[in-house]
């Protein structure tokens, strides 16, 4: 029914085969008549003709076919039974077969429900596995974030140090070449306009401004010598020297 056709499936009992004739499709025409949905439970009942033998006169059967029906009403085939004739089938047989067609009908719908709910969970595993997947992959960036936080923190705590000793630095070698480069002035100024009264004065005057000046390049060198070292550009030179002329 399911294909939009009825077809014989299964036959028990002495009335197998000659139900199995025409007839049988006559049964049947109720169903086909109202599509793969059949507003049921409808009870069709017809008397049919039997096949003769042997020239005896044809026996005749009565068929009582009863819709199964699953979700929804939909018709999924037709269960059939049959006796000889003239004999009808009783209320209570009639209710007997409706109750073993619904039971089919219901242990389909189970069956159905059953796959249905089987495809289900293997889809939802699958879309587990996929989150679970996609949540291992955003707790591996969320970790390489952090560490990577940590470090920029890191970096920028050491260039805000860097910053501060760089600021101590230029104001220690500010004063530092400060005041060799006052004391050169102080005693320039001395000996331009106020020229000493000997000539051991000038030379003491001009030696004091010699130091200075001497101070004031070692200051530069040094200056320079940094500025190598943070280039990369300082190349150590190995030699062998007296420790005791060290410590001395």
């Amino acid at each position: 029914a399911r294909r939009g056709e009825l077809a014989l499936a299964a036959t028990r009992g002495k009335t197998s085969e000659a139900a199995n004739g025409a007839g049988l499709a006559r049964s049947l025409e109720p169903f086909r008549k109202n599509g793969r949905r059949h507003k049921g439970p409808v009870t069709v009942e017809e008397v049919l003709a039997g096949p003769s033998a042997a020239g005896s006169p044809s026996p005749s059967f009565v068929v009582l076919s009863v819709p199964i029906l699953v979700a929804d009403g939909d018709l999924w085939g037709v269960f059939q039974a049959a006796v000889a004739g003239p004999r009808r089938f009783t209320p209570g047989e009639s209710s007997v077969l409706e109750t073993i067609a619904g039971l089919v009908g219901s242990g389909l719908i189970r069956i159905e429900t059953a796959e249905r709910s089987a495809t289900l969970r293997a889809k939802l595993e699958r879309k587990s596995g996929r989150i679970v997947e996609l949540y291992r992959k955003l707790r591996d960036v969320r970790t390489d974030l952090e560490s990577k936080n940590g470090s920029l923190a890191q970096a920028l705590s050491d260039l805000r140090q860097l910053e501060t000793m760089k600021d101590a630095f230029v104001s220690s070698i500010s004063h530092e070449m400060r005041t060799p480069l006052t004391i050169i002035r102080s005693y320039l100024d001395l000996l331009l306009n106020y020229r000493p009264d000997t000539r051991e004065k000038e030379e003491e005057f001009l030696k004091i401004v010699e130091n200075e000046t001497l101070k004031l390049i070692n200051q530069i060198d040094k200056i320079l010598h940094l500025t190598e070292i943070r280039g990369n550009d300082v190349r150590l030179h190995l030699d062998i020297h007296s420790v005791e002329e060290i410590v001395r």
